[in-house]
C-alpha cells in the first residue's frame, strides 16, 4: 500500500513539475500561434483587429492596411481550421481592455456547420483555462470530461509541445511578429485548375454552439460600438450551392441590426480568373494576399468614412 502511494505521489510531483516547465515555455514562445494567442488575449492594442482562420492569416497583410488608413492593425488569423469559437474568445478577451476601431471577422457562410474538428481544435485554447469564465465556457465545449482533464498540470500544454519547440528552434520571422500576417509562397497547380470546390459535405447539420456564439461575437461588437466587418476571401473555382445559402441566410439574419456589412470575395472574378494569385484552391499567395490587402484598404476606408 506504501509503495502504491508513493507512486501516485510521484506522479502527482511530475506532473507538477513537467507542467510547470511546459507553462514557463508555452509563456516565453516567441512566434507562431502561441505568440499570435497570448498576445490576442493579454497584449493586443491595435486600431484594427483581425480575426479568422488560416484563410484570414495568408491573405490581410496589415502594413498594407495600416499604411493606407493609417490606423495600427495586426493579423490574429490562426492556423489550423478554427472556428468562430476561439475567434469569439479573441474578441471577447481583447475588448475585455479596450474597444477598437475595427473588427475584421474573415467567415464563410459554411462556417455555421458542425464539424467535430471544430472542438478538437479547442485544444489551442487549453492554455487559457481559469483565464475567464466566459472563455472557459468554449474550451469546456471540447469534451465532456474537460474539466477533469485539467487535474493534470501537464494537459493544457500537451498538444502544443510541437509548436512552441519548433519556434524556440526556428528563427523568427520578424514580419509576422510585428503584424501577424504569414503569406504563402507557393502556387497553384495550373494541372489540376479544371476541378471546382463546393461547400456539398453530405448536408452537414447546424451547429447551434457557432450560431449561438456568432450571435455573440455580433452583440459585443454593437454594445461596444466596435465597426464590424465580415469578409469571405477569394477562393479558387468556387461553386455556391444549397449549404452556403442556407449558411448565409442565417448570417444575414444575425447581422441585419447592427452596424456591421459582410462582403463576399469567394468567387470573385478578379481573383478567380488569375490562377497566379492563389497558393491552393482555398488561400491566395503572397502575390494574391498584396493586391487583396490593397483592395481591402480601400474598403476599410470607405467604410469607416460612412460611419463618422
Amino acid at each position: 500500500m506504501k509503495k502504491i502511494i508513493s507512486i501516485i505521489i510521484l506522479i502527482i510531483i511530475l506532473d507538477f513539475v513537467i507542467g510547470s516547465s511546459l507553462k514557463y515555455l508555452y509563456n516565453n514562445t516567441g512566434g507562431g500561434i502561441i505568440y499570435s494567442l497570448n498576445r490576442a488575449f493579454y497584449n493586443a492594442d491595435e486600431k484594427i483587429i483581425i480575426l479568422g482562420n488560416s484563410r484570414a492569416l495568408h491573405h490581410f497583410n496589415p502594413a498594407i492596411i495600416t499604411k493606407n488608413t493609417n490606423r495600427t492593425c495586426f493579423n490574429y488569423g490562426v492556423d489550423g481550421g478554427h472556428s468562430i469559437l476561439l475567434h469569439y474568445s479573441e474578441l471577447f478577451m481583447i475588448t475585455q481592455r479596450y474597444s477598437p476601431d475595427l473588427i475584421i471577422l474573415e467567415f464563410s457562410p459554411v462556417d455555421f456547420f458542425k464539424y467535430s474538428i471544430d472542438y478538437e481544435n479547442l485544444k489551442v485554447m487549453l492554455p487559457y483555462f481559469k483565464l475567464n469564465p466566459e472563455v472557459d465556457k468554449i474550451i469546456l465545449m471540447k469534451s465532456p470530461n474537460e474539466k477533469i482533464k485539467f487535474l493534470s498540470k501537464i494537459y493544457p500544454y500537451n498538444s502544443c509541445i510541437y509548436d512552441y519547440f519548433a519556434q524556440h528552434f526556428k528563427k523568427v520571422n520578424n514580419t509576422i511578429l510585428l503584424s501577424g500576417f504569414d503569406p504563402l509562397d507557393a502556387f497553384i497547380d495550373t494541372n489540376n485548375t479544371a476541378n471546382t470546390i463546393t461547400t456539398n459535405d453530405n448536408h452537414p447539420e447546424i451547429d447551434s454552439n457557432k450560431v449561438v456564439t456568432f450571435q455573440k461575437f455580433v452583440k459585443i461588437c454593437t454594445e461596444k460600438k466596435i465597426h464590424l466587418l465580415i469578409i469571405n476571401s477569394p477562393l479558387f473555382k468556387y461553386e455556391k450551392d444549397i449549404n452556403y445559402t442556407v449558411g448565409k441566410n442565417i448570417l444575414m439574419e444575425n447581422i441585419k441590426n447592427g452596424d456591421i456589412k459582410f462582403i463576399d470575395y469567394s468567387n470573385d472574378n478578379n481573383f478567380s480568373d488569375y490562377p497566379g494569385n492563389f497558393a491552393d484552391f482555398t488561400h491566395l499567395n503572397s502575390k494574391g494576399a498584396k493586391y487583396y490587402s490593397e483592395m481591402i484598404s480601400s474598403v476599410i476606408s470607405e467604410f469607416l468614412e460612412e460611419r463618422k
